[in-house]
C-alpha cells in the first residue's frame, strides 16, 4: 500500500474515534440533562403539591381583639387532652384572685388540700400554653390548630379591658373540611355557650378607665348576689325586678310606639337602706353587666360623658351613685363654674343630654341613687329619664325581722332560744330609727352566738349609733280609740265654728315629740307632715252609695320626703275585728292602702296599694301636682287624676281599682311623710272637675 493511502487509512480511523468519543459526550451531556431535569421535576412537584395541599385544603381564620377571642379561648381550655400534649407552657395561679374569665375551668391543674386553713390555704395551680404556641385539637374529625397571640389588653367592641389569660389575637386553622366556616361558626358557639354560663354566676363591674383615648372599661367580676339576699322594705325589689323584665322583653313594642326604648329608675333615702345592693343583686338576676359612671371624677365633663354614655352596650345596667352630690345646684348659669369649683365639669344640661340626647344609648337601664331627692333638679327626674321612682327606707319590724331571719335561720340553735332572742331583739328595735346597714352591723358580731344579739344591740344603743338625732322622739305612738274620739269631738266642735266647706279629720298617729310635727291649718286647708308618716282620715265623709270625689295638691317637699300615698278606706276597715287580720297587725304603722280594706296611689314612688298589696302604676307626682281622687260605690271603682286629666296614654289614670268591697261605703285618706299638701273636699272650690260619668261605664280592669 502506498504511503498516501495509509495517511488516508490513518486519518479516517481518526476521524470516527473522534465521533465517536463526541457521541459518547453527547450521550453523557442528554443522559445528565434528564437526569437533571428529571430531578428538578421530582424536587418541584411534591414541595408545589404540598403547597398546594397546604394552602387549599385548610382554613384559616384570624379572631381579632374582642369577645370572639375570649370565646375561642374558652373553648381551647376545655380541651384537655390537645393541653396535655403541649410542651411550651406556662404557669398561673388561681383560687384566691378571681379574674375576669379564668374561672375554675376543668383542666390540668395541681390541686393543694385547703383543709380548714381558709384563706390562707395555698392557692391551686394550673398549666396554660405558653403564648404564641399552636395547639392542635380536634372537633369531631376535623383537626384544628388554635394560636393566641402575644400577651397584651384586650378591648372589646365596647372598649371593655379584659384581664384575659392570653390577649391579643387568636388563629384558628382547620385542616381537610369542606365546611370550615361553618365548623369555626360551631366551636364559637361552644365557647360563647361555656361563657356564659360561667357569667351567669358572675357579675360584671365595669369601670371608666381614665387617661385612655378613646374611652375604655375595666372589668372586674365578682359572685352574683341573691336577689332574696336584699332586705328592703316592702316589696320594692320585686317590683323593680318585673318592671325591668318587662322592660327588656318590650323592644318591639317601644319600637312600634315609636318610643326611645330606655327606662330609668331612681332610688333614694337614707344611707345604708340598700340602693346600691339591691342594684348589683338585680343585675345578678337578670345577667347584665353593671356599668359605673364616675360623675365625681375630677377628669369628668360633659364631652367625656356622653362618649361613655354612648359606647355602653345595648344590654347593661348604667349606675349614677349619689347623684344630688356629683351635680352644681343652683341655676344652670353658674353651673360650669360651680363644677368646677367642686374639682369637676358635668353640668345639668351635659347629665342630660347624655341621659336621653341624640347620641344617648338605647336598650339600657338607668339608675341613680341618691340621699337626698328633693335636691334633684325636676328636670332630671320628670317622666322619660325617670320612670321608675323607689323609697327605701330604714327598716321597719318586719324588714328588720327578715334580716334576722337571714342570718340565723339554720345556724344550729334551739327553736326556743330562737324565738326568745328574736323576741327581745325585736322590742328594742325602734321601727323607722335604724338603717339595714346598722343591724347588719350587730348581727355580724354576734353571727356565731345568738344569745349575743341582745347584748350587741344595747351597745349600739348606748353608743349613740342611732342615725337620726338622739335629741329626738324616735317612737311613735298609736292614738287610742279614747284619744280618737276626743279629737273628733274637738274637731267637730271646731268645724260648727268653721264654714261648711273646711271638712277636717283627724290624725290616725302622731309624733311624740314636739306638737308642731304636724301642723292642720284649718283656714287655707293646709297640712304638713314634718316629721316621719303620718297617716289622715276623714271619717265623716263616708259614702254608701253614688260618687266621693276630692283634690290634694302636692305643693312641697321637705328634705327626706317619705312618699304620698292617698286614696279610701273602707269603713270599718281601722276598728274592731278587722284589726285581727295578719296585714291589719299594727295598723298604726302603715298608711292608706297598706292594709286590707284601703286602696291608694303614690306617684312619688310610682306604686299603687290594692288592700296591702303594692304594684307598678306609672304616674310621677312632682310638686305642683293637682290629684283628684274619686270613689263610685254603686260600681265599686276608684279613679285617679293627675292635673285634672282623668284619661292620659302617657299615665295610668283613670279607673285604677275595681273591688266590690269599695260598694260597702269609703271614705278619704292619705298618708304622707315630709311634705306639704292642700286638700280641698267642696267641689265649687276644686281646681279640676270631677270626673265624667262616662267613666265608670267603660270595661273593668285587673287589679
Amino acid at each position: 500500500m502506498s504511503l498516501q493511502h495509509q495517511r488516508s487509512a490513518s486519518s479516517l480511523a481518526s476521524s470516527s474515534s473522534w465521533v465517536d468519543a463526541a457521541m459518547e459526550v453527547g450521550g453523557l451531556i442528554r443522559t445528565g440533562a434528564v437526569e437533571y431535569w428529571r430531578s428538578l421535576a421530582i424536587a418541584s412537584i411534591f414541595p408545589l403539591i404540598g403547597s398546594l395541599l397546604y394552602h387549599y385544603s385548610r382554613t384559616v381564620i384570624s379572631i381579632n381583639e374582642g369577645e370572639q377571642a375570649l370565646w375561642l379561648q374558652t373553648w381551647l381550655m376545655s380541651q384537655h387532652r390537645a393541653i396535655k400534649q403541649v410542651r411550651r407552657i406556662r404557669l398561673s395561679s388561681i383560687g384566691r384572685v378571681t379574674h375576669s374569665h379564668d374561672d375554675n375551668l376543668k383542666q390540668d391543674e395541681v390541686d393543694e388540700k385547703e383543709g380548714d386553713e381558709g384563706r390562707f390555704a395555698p392557692p391551686k395551680l394550673e398549666f396554660q400554653p405558653a403564648l404564641g404556641v399552636t395547639v392542635l385539637a380536634w372537633i369531631g374529625w376535623w383537626p384544628v390548630s388554635v394560636t393566641c397571640g402575644e400577651d397584651r389588653e384586650v378591648y372589646d367592641n365596647y372598649g371593655r379591658r379584659s384581664v384575659s389569660s392570653y390577649g391579643g389575637s387568636c388563629i384558628i386553622t382547620i385542616w381537610f373540611a369542606p365546611f370550615a366556616k361553618q365548623l369555626t361558626k360551631e366551636i364559637l358557639l361552644q365557647g360563647r355557650q361555656m361563657w356564659l354560663e360561667k357569667r351567669s354566676k358572675k357579675t360584671e363591674i365595669w369601670t371608666f378607665k381614665r387617661d385612655h383615648y378613646p374611652q375604655t372599661f375595666d372589668v372586674k367580676t365578682r359572685p352574683s348576689r341573691p336577689l332574696s339576699s336584699v332586705i328592703v322594705e316592702g316589696n320594692i325589689k320585686e317590683m323593680i325586678c318585673e318592671d325591668a323584665i318587662r322592660f327588656l322583653n318590650s323592644e318591639q313594642w317601644y319600637i312600634s310606639k315609636g318610643i326611645p326604648y330606655r327606662r330609668g329608675y331612681l332610688l333614694y333615702g337614707p344611707p345604708g337602706c340598700g340602693k346600691t345592693s339591691l342594684v348589683t343583686a338585680l343585675a345578678g338576676e337578670l345577667r347584665l353587666p353593671i356599668i359605673l359612671v364616675p360623675l365625681h371624677s375630677d377628669r369628668m365633663d360633659d364631652s367625656q360623658l356622653a362618649e361613655i354614655m354612648g359606647n355602653t352596650p345595648k344590654d347593661c345596667i348604667i349606675f349614677m351613685e349619689d347623684i344630688d352630690s356629683a351635680l352644681p345646684r343652683g341655676t344652670e348659669k353658674n353651673a360650669n363654674m360651680m363644677a368646677r369649683m367642686r374639682g369637676g365639669a358635668v353640668t345639668l344640661s351635659g347629665l342630660l343630654n347624655a341621659i336621653d340626647g341624640v347620641g344617648a344609648q338605647e336598650g339600657r337601664l338607668l339608675f341613680m341613687s341618691t340621699n337626698h331627692r328633693e335636691r334633684l333638679d325636676e328636670a332630671l327626674i320628670r317622666p322619660g329619664r325617670v320612670d321608675f321612682q323607689a323609697y327605701m327606707g330604714k327598716a321597719s319590724k318586719d324588714g328588720a325581722s327578715d334580716l334576722f331571719d337571714q342570718f340565723f335561720v339554720g345556724i344550729g340553735a334551739t327553736k326556743e332560744l330562737f324565738t326568745s332572742a328574736k323576741n327581745d331583739f325585736l322590742d328594742k328595735l325602734q321601727p323607722g330609727a335604724h338603717s339595714f346597714a346598722s343591724l347588719q352591723g350587730v348581727f355580724m358580731k354576734a353571727r356565731d352566738d345568738l344569745s349575743k344579739v341582745t347584748h350587741e344591740m344595747d351597745k349600739m344603743l348606748e353608743s349613740a349609733s342611732l342615725e337620726e338625732d338622739p335629741k329626738k322622739e324616735t317612737a311613735w305612738e298609736a292614738v287610742t280609740t279614747l284619744e280618737r274620739e276626743t279629737m273628733t269631738a274637738q274637731e267637730n266642735e271646731a268645724n260648727n265654728e268653721q264654714t261648711q266647706d273646711h271638712v277636717t279629720g283627724y290624725v290616725v298617729k302622731r309624733w311624740t315629740g314636739s306638737p308642731t310635727d304636724v301642723s292642720h291649718e284649718l283656714n287655707n286647708q293646709e297640712i304638713c307632715f314634718q316629721q316621719f308618716f303620718i297617716t289622715y282620715v276623714v271619717p265623716k265623709l263616708l259614702a254608701k252609695s253614688g260618687t266621693i270625689y276630692f283634690e290634694l295638691t302636692f305643693q312641697e317637699t321637705l328634705p327626706g320626703l317619705i312618699s304620698l300615698q292617698c286614696g279610701f278606706v273602707k269603713e270599718g276597715a281601722m276598728e274592731g275585728s278587722a284589726l285581727d287580720s295578719p296585714k291589719n297587725n299594727d295598723i298604726t304603722d302603715y298608711g292608706c292602702g297598706d292594709f286590707i280594706g284601703s286602696w291608694a296611689v303614690d306617684g312619688t314612688r310610682s306604686i299603687k296599694f290594692d288592700n296591702g298589696d303594692a304594684k307598678s302604676w306609672n304616674c310621677v307626682w312632682m310638686p305642683g301636682t293637682v290629684i283628684g281622687l274619686a270613689a263610685n260605690v254603686d260600681t265599686g271603682m276608684i279613679a285617679v287624676s293627675v292635673d285634672g286629666q282623668w284619661e292620659d296614654g302617657s299615665n295610668d289614670v283613670g279607673v285604677v281599682f275595681n273591688d266590690e268591697s269599695i260598694k260597702e261605703g269609703v271614705y278619704p285618706s292619705f298618708s304622707a311623710g315630709r311634705c306639704q299638701l292642700k286638700y280641698c273636699f267642696d267641689e265649687d272650690k276644686m281646681v279640676h272637675s270631677p270626673p265624667p260619668m262616662s267613666l265608670w261605664e267603660g270595661e273593668k280592669i285587673e287589679t
